[in-house]
Protein backbone atom coordinates (compact mmCIF):
# COMPACT_ATOMS: atom_id res chain seq x y z
CA UNK A 1 0.00 0.00 0.00
CA UNK A 2 1.01 3.81 -0.71
CA UNK A 3 1.38 5.75 3.04
CA UNK A 4 0.20 8.96 2.55
CA UNK A 5 2.34 11.61 3.88
CA UNK A 6 0.65 14.43 5.57
CA UNK A 7 2.12 17.99 4.16
CA UNK A 8 1.92 21.61 5.57
CA UNK A 9 3.36 24.37 4.39
CA UNK A 10 3.25 28.50 5.36
CA UNK A 11 4.32 30.85 2.35
CA UNK A 12 6.02 34.00 3.45
CA UNK A 13 7.50 35.04 6.93
CA UNK A 14 7.12 32.94 9.80
CA UNK A 15 4.58 34.09 13.01
CA UNK A 16 3.37 32.50 15.73
CA UNK A 17 -0.05 31.29 15.77
CA UNK A 18 -2.42 28.67 16.44
CA UNK A 19 -4.31 26.36 12.96
CA UNK A 20 -1.99 28.38 10.98
CA UNK A 21 -2.98 26.18 7.78
CA UNK A 22 -5.70 24.57 6.04
CA UNK A 23 -7.06 21.25 8.10
CA UNK A 24 -5.58 17.98 6.75
CA UNK A 25 -8.47 15.15 6.94
CA UNK A 26 -7.18 11.37 8.20
CA UNK A 27 -8.23 9.20 5.79
CA UNK A 28 -7.44 5.92 7.95
CA UNK A 29 -6.43 4.60 10.67
CA UNK A 30 -2.26 5.23 10.80
CA UNK A 31 0.98 5.24 13.34
CA UNK A 32 2.36 8.39 13.28
CA UNK A 33 6.48 7.83 12.86
CA UNK A 34 8.31 11.31 12.15
CA UNK A 35 7.95 14.43 11.65
CA UNK A 36 10.07 16.67 9.78
CA UNK A 37 10.03 20.09 9.35
CA UNK A 38 12.02 23.12 6.23
CA UNK A 39 12.50 26.25 6.08
CA UNK A 40 13.92 28.28 3.08
CA UNK A 41 15.14 31.24 5.66
CA UNK A 42 16.59 29.86 8.27
CA UNK A 43 15.98 31.42 11.92
CA UNK A 44 18.26 33.14 13.74
CA UNK A 45 18.41 34.59 17.48
CA UNK A 46 15.65 31.71 18.86
CA UNK A 47 14.53 27.80 17.43
CA UNK A 48 11.32 27.71 15.78
CA UNK A 49 9.12 25.67 17.69
CA UNK A 50 6.11 23.80 15.58
CA UNK A 51 3.60 21.74 17.19
CA UNK A 52 1.08 19.56 15.38
CA UNK A 53 -2.62 18.74 16.75
CA UNK A 54 -4.66 15.76 16.27
CA UNK A 55 -8.06 17.41 16.77
CA UNK A 56 -6.79 20.56 17.95
CA UNK A 57 -5.09 18.59 20.88
CA UNK A 58 -1.48 18.82 20.22
CA UNK A 59 0.78 15.03 19.53
CA UNK A 60 3.38 16.38 22.44
CA UNK A 61 0.40 17.14 24.87
CA UNK A 62 2.66 15.66 27.82
CA UNK A 63 6.19 16.71 26.89
CA UNK A 64 6.51 19.81 24.80
CA UNK A 65 9.89 19.26 25.33
CA UNK A 66 9.72 17.51 22.12
CA UNK A 67 7.86 19.58 19.81
CA UNK A 68 9.54 19.46 16.38
CA UNK A 69 11.81 22.14 16.40
CA UNK A 70 14.42 24.16 13.89
CA UNK A 71 17.36 25.04 15.95
CA UNK A 72 18.78 28.30 15.06
CA UNK A 73 20.50 28.72 11.40
CA UNK A 74 19.28 25.90 10.62
CA UNK A 75 16.92 24.91 7.80
CA UNK A 76 15.38 21.48 8.58
CA UNK A 77 14.58 19.38 11.84
CA UNK A 78 12.59 15.83 12.72
CA UNK A 79 10.97 14.63 15.73
CA UNK A 80 10.53 10.89 15.86
CA UNK A 81 9.28 11.31 20.01
CA UNK A 82 5.59 11.51 20.18
CA UNK A 83 2.89 11.58 23.50
CA UNK A 84 0.11 10.43 20.55
CA UNK A 85 1.11 8.37 17.43
CA UNK A 86 -2.08 6.88 16.74
CA UNK A 87 -4.29 8.83 14.39
CA UNK A 88 -8.16 7.26 13.08
CA UNK A 89 -10.31 8.07 9.53
CA UNK A 90 -11.86 11.51 10.39
CA UNK A 91 -9.24 12.95 12.31
CA UNK A 92 -8.25 16.93 11.66
CA UNK A 93 -4.39 17.90 11.28
CA UNK A 94 -3.27 21.12 11.72
CA UNK A 95 0.05 23.01 12.75
CA UNK A 96 0.42 26.15 15.39
CA UNK A 97 3.21 27.86 14.98
CA UNK A 98 4.87 28.07 18.81
CA UNK A 99 7.75 30.24 18.53
CA UNK A 100 10.05 32.07 15.87
CA UNK A 101 13.18 33.31 15.67
CA UNK A 102 13.71 36.45 17.26
CA UNK A 103 16.24 38.16 14.99
CA UNK A 104 15.36 36.52 11.49
CA UNK A 105 11.89 34.82 12.12
CA UNK A 106 12.26 32.58 9.56
CA UNK A 107 10.08 32.01 6.47
CA UNK A 108 8.49 29.42 4.12
CA UNK A 109 8.53 26.43 5.96
CA UNK A 110 7.25 22.82 4.77
CA UNK A 111 6.31 20.34 7.92
CA UNK A 112 5.78 17.24 6.89
CA UNK A 113 3.99 13.88 8.97
CA UNK A 114 4.88 10.18 8.14
CA UNK A 115 2.95 7.46 8.99
CA UNK A 116 2.18 3.83 8.68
Amino acid sequence: AILPTFVFTIVGTLTTGTNLTPALIVQNAWTITKAYAYVKTAPTGASILIDINRNGTSIWNTDQGNRLTIPVSTQTGSQTIFDTTSLYEGDILSIDIDQVGSTVTGADITVELKVN
